[in-house]
């Protein structure tokens, strides 16, 4: 079942910030570029759920902790995924550079804390 929590994803006050401002610039791309599908619908609804969880998570301690689902998690990893996908497209820059190693590391934590959930 795709509800299933996993371990707790442990985060300080700015790798919980960095993660909810990656998944709102991934929650406008689905809105403007991806075309209406149930898929789409899916996603945009757990970002939403995720986002507004983690707005509260923010203001309780200085590190952070979240239990996450399945379902949580695979959207996390393809946020992080396409994000880094579409900022190497562009022309090579440091603040593109900066970007991505920034998407790398999350995605690297992400994988650390659950590498059993598969895409």
């Amino acid at each position: 079942m795709m509800r299933d929590p996993f371990p707790m994803l442990a985060l300080s006050y700015e790798q919980l910030a960095l993660l909810t401002a990656i998944l709102l610039v991934y929650q406008q791309y689905l809105q403007r570029k991806v075309a209406p599908s149930v898929k789409r619908n899916r996603t945009l609804r757990v970002l939403a759920a995720l986002l507004q969880r983690f707005g509260t998570i923010v203001w309780q301690t200085s590190r952070q902790a979240a239990l996450l689902t399945v379902e949580e998690v695979l959207v996390i990893k393809e946020a992080l995924t396409v994000l880094q996908e579409n900022l190497e497209t562009k022309r090579p820059s440091v603040g593109r550079d900066q970007e991505i190693q920034r998407l790398l590391a999350m995605k690297i934590l992400i994988e650390q804390t659950f590498p059993l959930v598969q895409d």
